[in-house]
């Protein structure tokens, strides 16, 4: 296959907000490794700008914000590496969210940055899954958003991993559902997290019952807000500031929960946008539940 002396790609992947999640990262495989968990994407992601010219070796840049990207610089560097796809790679990455808050948009501006990538060099798309949630795994940025994050919409990842080894159940609800989100503190480090031994333990233990449960149940977004809270007391690894905004919701009656991992909260009550703001939280967000990865525009020379 001839492929271009230079390209220009420009593509999308949705961000991503889990309400339950158990840890499974003792496979060897990292394909295997992950999460089980409910969640939802939102069409708030991350659009990425991915530039190449062909080279002797493989280089690559990627930055979000002015910041190095790293786990999306691994990824992509293992993409080219393995097909010997030897060019200077420059990837910006332009979030519709904040950074380490529950969003999922580590993987999302390496999902897109790899999907624009596949369709570049017309390899399989699938790769760009696969090279994301490895990377992640590496990275201790994620276990479970890059897999919610192809499939798009309101999920439960039954089974661990990338399917075919993983199993992801999509959950139906109307396309013109939406949700409110809001960041209330300072920023977790997902690392932070999923390396503490007694913390994953609680975890996985707790998700897992609460998972088993909602799968039990008639799935609707109100079962999973409230099983979502449940877990977020739960593990407790919000902040106080946090915890007081989402006690304070719950006795207006609007129905919310944390953001997995960070001290960032979610509702499908349009009224909680109100009741935020006058409680003088600012950043606050509305998206539709988004759906997987596409390309906006793609240049070969």
């Amino acid at each position: 296959m001839l492929y271009p002396t230079r390209f220009r790609v420009t593509s999308y992947a949705p961000g991503h907000v889990t309400g339950i999640f158990s840890i499974y990262d003792e496979y060897e495989d990292p394909l295997q490794r992950g999460s089980r968990g409910v969640g939802f994407s939102v069409d708030r992601g991350a659009v990425v700008e991915i530039s190449g010219v062909r080279s002797n070796k493989i280089t690559v840049k990627a930055t979000y914000n002015k910041n190095i990207a790293k786990t999306t610089e691994v990824a992509v560097k293992q993409l080219m590496e393995n097909y010997d796809l030897r060019y200077q790679v420059n990837v910006i990455i332009r979030p519709a969210l904040p950074i380490s808050q529950g969003f999922g948009i580590s993987a999302s501006g390496t999902l897109a940055a790899l999907y624009g990538l596949t369709k570049v060099f017309k390899i399989k798309e699938e790769d760009a899954l696969k090279y994301t949630h490895v990377a992640e795994i590496k990275m201790s940025t994620g276990l479970g958003d890059a897999v919610a994050e192809w499939y798009g919409g309101f999920e439960a990842r039954v089974i661990p991993g990338v399917p075919p080894m993983g199993l992801v159940e999509r959950i139906r609800v109307s396309r013109n559902t939406k949700a409110v989100l809001a960041v209330i503190d300072k920023p977790i480090k997902t690392k932070s997290i999923i390396r503490r031994p007694e913390l994953k333990e609680k975890i996985r233990k707790t998700g897992d019952d609460l998972l088993e449960e909602f799968l039990d149940s008639d799935r609707s977004l109100e079962e999973f807000v409230s099983l979502s809270y449940e877990f977020a007391l739960e593990i407790n690894v919000m902040s106080k500031k946090t915890s007081i905004v989402l006690r304070e919701l719950w006795k207006e009656g609007i129905s919310a929960s944390q953001c997995m991992i960070g001290n960032s909260i979610f509702s499908f009550d349009p009224h909680a946008l109100h009741i935020l703001k006058e409680m003088g939280i600012k950043d606050v967000y509305t998206t539709y539940i988004g759906k997987g990865p596409r390309i906006i525009k793609i240049e070969r020379d």
